[in-house]
């Protein structure tokens, strides 16, 4: 094998090896790519919460183009940037460059113009750019977690509310629920089928949902069973082969 192919040979590696070219100082750590081609350096790994899908990341960062030009920057504002992972409110190079981060890192991520602007640009970004950021992760929230499973209850947990079987996993201790036609309510719930899988919850979402009673949000004998429920109570409520776990937060005024 000749030198100038064996060097032929060698040059794809070399490239693997080396990672981005970075538009300022480079640094020693290692380059690796997210599942969607984001290209990521770790210059400093976190040792606090990792950021996953739905959590809430609050982070300062610097974004360039290839040649330096710095278009955006959080610090002279002197505010985080904070979203919701997963959430579309960033660029999805961004949303997807930023898994597994961990609070007190700081990451570099180059982001090709598919997963960023595309060909259109926006502002001082030219469409078709790359884009190269550095993020520094202060802090997150993470995301709320479903309960799995229906709680073990006796059967003389168990009583009848308006007709509705009811069981009290954690009485509350705020204002009582309202039901009737219009009143708010700011609650959770997880309904369970017959085998105890999950079916549906509202976890995903970032705080509780408000949601006006009487307007079939909730099937009925869900709803009838919530009668007496304080804020800050968890209760299962049986429907049918369903158990529904409702948690209230909050009762409107």
């Amino acid at each position: 094998m000749t030198k100038l192919i064996q060097h032929l040979l060698l040059l794809p590696l070399l490239v693997l090896l080396a990672g981005a070219t970075w538009p300022t100082e480079p640094h020693p750590a290692p380059w690796r790519w997210s599942s969607l081609g984001v290209e990521m350096q770790d210059l400093a790994v976190g040792t606090g919460d990792e950021v996953v899908e739905g959590a809430r990341v609050y982070v300062h960062y610097v974004g360039m183009l290839n040649d330096g030009t710095v278009f955006d920057e959080s610090r002279p504002r002197g505010k985080e940037l904070d979203f919701l992972v997963g959430s579309g409110q960033v660029i999805k190079g961004w949303e997807d460059g930023l898994l597994g981060m961990r609070v007190g890192g700081t990451r570099r991520l180059v982001i090709p113009a598919s997963l960023g602007y595309g060909s259109q640009g926006a502002g001082r970004i030219p469409g078709g750019a790359t884009l190269y950021f550095e993020v520094e992760l202060i802090s997150l929230k993470p995301p709320r977690k479903a309960p799995t499973s229906v709680p073990e209850l006796s059967e003389d947990a168990w009583k009848l509310v308006r007709g509705v079987a009811v069981a009290d996993v954690k009485p509350g201790d705020g204002a009582r629920i309202k039901l009737k036609k219009g009143a708010r309510a700011c609650l959770d719930f997880v309904q369970f089928d017959a085998q105890g899988a999950a079916v549906a919850n509202t976890y995903s979402r970032e705080r509780c949902t408000w949601t006006q009673l009487g307007w079939d949000k909730l099937p009925l004998s869900v709803e009838s069973g919530l009668k007496g429920l304080r804020e800050s109570g968890v209760r299962a409520v049986r429907d049918g082969d369903s158990v529904w776990l409702v948690e209230l937060t909050m009762v409107g005024i």
